[in-house]
């Protein structure tokens, strides 16, 4: 594949790109500013210098690392210390992307010296540039040449936009004389110099002030207020976009996050700065995550009549890696959301995404440098594209440190300061540089989805450009191509393909077509990625004229099968014996067992499954099987819990008045569950949808529900949700602590959720979509399983935290450990690849 999530093959990126100390080292001679190339400017040669004090000379290896992690070994020699070496690249200079050195340093005893890892790049370049789209950075405060010359790349990858802090404590450094500190003066004089459009924040707090937190008193929120009007006079003409505080919704650098005293500091700052500077545009919110009932409360405290327009922080990558427009990361979803509550208080005002943005780096909870490359520049394609969207700023331009296992240090499009080849791109810098460069000078057309594939459509001169991206992972997409026409990857290397139909391999990178109008005929995943699950082997409960009966099921996937099988059920009495089976590609085996024993539809019981095939090879595994099953004849499922039976007691009352009722059914599309809860206060009584993390901590139902594909490991995870009313604003929430690969944590807004309170029972109704619960190119078919697990928590004492909780199989358990979740067989499912 692709993606490399290996930490032994991404490590020499983000450790030997940076500067080393030893007694021997790499010195890059950089012929170009950080080593980038440009369109028909080839990097023929990488030089760079052995620098020693210690070696004369030393034994060098040297590979080349293409796009896309192909290494290639190019050059074995010795060379002497202090000395020019030339890395000859001509037959590898027309490829476009982001290229590395290798170099391995060895005395004359074979002893490693030193790695180091020489980064260069060639790219495609427009003149034109991102109309809504722009970049975050940390830039104002440091006054030096080298932060000047990343607005040179921004210019030159089609950046125009760009957001930065303007911190309140650097430029009131005597009370009561605000003042534009010449660092400060310097650095926007640069940006302004390569016409970059400045937005600038005002942030944080002065030690003069309410104890350096943000303004609470009449005199810290008039001097924060006399400050912004400072800032915005002494920039007038030129910067007209400010917003108000950074994430005053999470409570960093401030006193409190109480929305009330947000829009106390937000009508002071209005009124001044719009004194001086009417023109300027003044935004609100600039929320950590999407966080509508904040902006809600915001609102109506007054914010509507002391804004321009509202903000986000979006962010969809971290901890589970989610692209930009799909599942938790749907950021124009998230937009919407707020653009329905600013309609409650009058027209509606501009919403900007003004952070957002993946970080790369070694850990495996970071984006590859491929997946931000390709998250970047969808979330591109989307911004410049939308018409809910008013302007996205993606945090940030260049990394701020080095430091591989460090989340906040590889946010950039460009390496850091401090790196071998400072500024040096990265594959995101690649990708939206060749973005500017093919729709420079188009209109955008159309977008549309087919198969679960994007296609955006802009014209360029009357001639189509088209940029396509898979939602489900790698793809074999058939298309056709009404003229000649070429196909490009995200960095713009190109392939000629003529008038007709095509089959072409999408997967979440862009890509391109260009010269031709192309509709999309079919997509499916590759058959040569089922190669490793030659056949499935599972076991299901069936009741059947009220005879209970084990079922055990074999499908062939690759090749035909052939083979014994048998079932053991010690609690049951049941060793049965074995039954042959001979099943061609694609076939299927099912044998029924019956259970003479009395069973309990709510206990699960251990089963064998003995498999020997006709070659010699023998499966044997322990499933855990459970009687409540959605049966084909009914497709639904229903069962009660009460406190007597059915209750963990943590504190509180050991057997409170406390019950539930719980029906569930699917269809197509959806799973369906329904509960009624049965107690005297059954609400949450976490105070905001946007805390998530607190609603495990108050009244609420939960659920596991595992998809099972055997053979496949990587894909046979679960997803843990949680569904809950708050009690102080009575909207229904729900949340997903864990999920299938690729589908986000946190708020979860792609399920119909209705939870309602009537005397004492609280009902919930919520159906979730198919989709949402399986791992990327797989679908569900009617005829194998899914583990369970279900759960309702009690917490009336202390409000926030549990009393108790009834349960239905293990797994959850009262400090929430869902790795020790043992499924429970339910149904009749099959997991299939497309």
């Amino acid at each position: 594949m692709y993606f490399q999530d290996n930490l032994l093959q991404t490590m020499p990126r983000y450790i030997a790109s940076y500067r080393q100390k030893g007694d021997i080292t790499v010195a890059p001679i950089e012929e170009r500013p950080a080593n980038i190339y440009e369109n028909e400017d080839f990097p023929k040669k990488i030089k760079f210098v052995l620098q020693s004090e210690k070696y004369d000379s030393a034994a060098l290896k040297i590979k080349l690392v293409l796009p896309e992690e192909k290494t290639i070994d190019i050059l074995n020699l010795t060379a002497d210390c202090n000395s020019e070496i030339s890395v000859d690249l001509k037959d590898y200079c027309r490829i476009f992307g982001v290229f590395r050195l290798e170099i391995q340093i060895f005395d004359f005893k074979n002893n490693l010296l030193q790695n180091q890892s020489l980064p260069f790049s060639h790219i495609r370049t427009g003149e034109g540039y991102f109309k809504k789209t722009g970049a975050c950075g940390h830039f104002l405060f440091h006054d030096k040449p080298d932060s000047y010359a990343n607005f040179v790349f921004m210019k030159k990858c089609g950046i125009r936009i760009f957001r930065d802090d303007i911190l309140w404590e650097n430029n009131e450094i005597e009370k009561g004389k605000p003042e534009l500190q010449p660092n400060y003066l310097h650095t926007i004089d640069a940006c302004r110099k390569e016409d970059i459009d400045l937005c600038l924040i005002f942030s944080y707090g002065n030690k003069f002030y309410d104890e350096g937190k943000s303004p609470r008193t009449k005199e810290g929120i008039d001097a924060f207020a006399n400050y912004c009007k400072t800032v915005a006079l002494l920039n007038k003409g030129y910067v007209n976009h400010y917003e108000v505080w950074n994430e005053y919704n999470l409570g960093f650098g401030q006193s409190e996050y109480d929305p009330k005293q947000y829009v106390k500091i937000l009508k002071a700052v209005y009124t001044a700065v719009k004194s001086v500077c009417p023109e300027a545009e003044i935004t609100a919110g600039v929320t950590c995550n999407a966080h509508p009932m904040w902006i809600k409360k915001m609102l109506e405290a007054g914010a509507y009549d002391y804004m321009d327009a509202v903000s986000l922080h979006p962010y969809c990558g971290w901890p589970d890696f989610s692209y930009p427009d799909e599942y938790q990361g749907d950021t124009e979803e998230n937009v919407k959301s707020y653009i329905e509550i600013i309609k409650e208080y009058g027209d509606l005002k501009p919403v900007w995404i003004s952070e957002m943005g993946w970080t790369t780096g070694a850990l495996p909870q970071m984006a590859t440098r491929e997946q931000q490359a390709a998250a970047i520049s969808r979330l591109f394609v989307i911004t410049e594209t939308s018409d809910v969207i008013a302007r996205t700023t993606f945090y940030d331009f260049r990394d701020d440190g080095s430091s591989p296992f460090n989340m906040e240090h590889h946010w950039g499009l460009l390496e850091c300061e401090n790196a071998l080849v400072p500024n040096a791109a990265k594959e995101s810098y690649a990708a939206v540089s060749c973005l500017n460069c093919f729709v420079d000078g188009a209109e955008y057309n159309l977008k549309e989805t087919n198969f679960d594939i994007k296609c955006t459509k802009y014209l360029k001169n009357s001639e189509p450009v088209n940029i396509l991206w898979s939602l489900e992972g790698l793809k074999d997409v058939e298309i056709r191509c009404e003229n000649d026409c070429k196909f490009a990857d995200m960095y713009g290397n190109e392939i000629n393909l003529s008038a007709g139909n095509h089959t072409l391999k999408i997967d979440e990178r862009i890509s391109y077509i260009i010269g031709s109008d192309v509709k999309i005929l079919s997509a499916k995943k590759p058959s040569e990625l089922l190669a490793d699950f030659p056949f499935t082997v599972g076991v299901f409960p069936k009741i059947e004229a009220g005879t209970p009966k084990i079922g055990l099921y074999i499908s062939s996937h690759q090749n035909g099968i052939k083979g014994q099988a048998r079932i053991e059920v010690a609690e049951l009495n049941i060793c049965g014996g074995y039954k042959y089976f001979d099943l061609d590609n694609g076939g299927e085996y099912i044998s029924f067992t019956d259970v003479a024993e009395k069973i309990d539809e709510k206990k699960q019981y251990s089963v064998l499954v003995d498999v020997l095939l006709s070659d010699g090879e023998r499966i044997q595994r322990k499933e855990n099987l459970s009687f409540l099953s959605i049966s084909r004849e009914k497709s639904d499922i229903t069962f009660s819990l009460n406190s007597s039976d059915d209750y963990r007691y943590i504190k509180g009352e050991k057997n409170p008045e406390f019950g539930a009722g719980v029906w569930m059914y699917y269809d197509d599309k959806n799973l369906y569950i329904d509960a009624d809860v049965y107690e005297k206060e059954h609400l949450q009584y976490c105070t905001t949808a946007d805390r998530w993390k607190d609603i495990w901590d108050g009244s609420s139902i939960e659920v596991i529900i595992q998809p099972l594909y055997d053979g496949n490991s990587d894909i046979t995870r679960y997803n843990h949700f949680g569904f809950a009313l708050l009690s102080e604003t009575n909207e229904p929430v729900a949340f997903k602590w864990h999920t299938v690969s690729g589908r986000g944590i946190g708020k979860f807004r792609h399920c119909d959720l209705r939870v309602s309170r009537n005397d004492n029972c609280t009902k919930y109704s919520v159906a979730i979509p198919f989709k949402q619960l399986l791992p990327p190119n797989i679908q569900r078919q009617d005829c194998k399983d899914f583990g369970f697990c279900f759960r309702v928590n009690n917490s009336s004492d202390d409000k926030q935290s549990l009393d108790g909780y009834l349960q239905l199989y293990s797994g959850m358990g009262s400090w929430r450990e869902p790795n020790s979740y043992i499924p429970s067989k339910f149904g009749r499912f099959t997991l299939i690849t497309e």
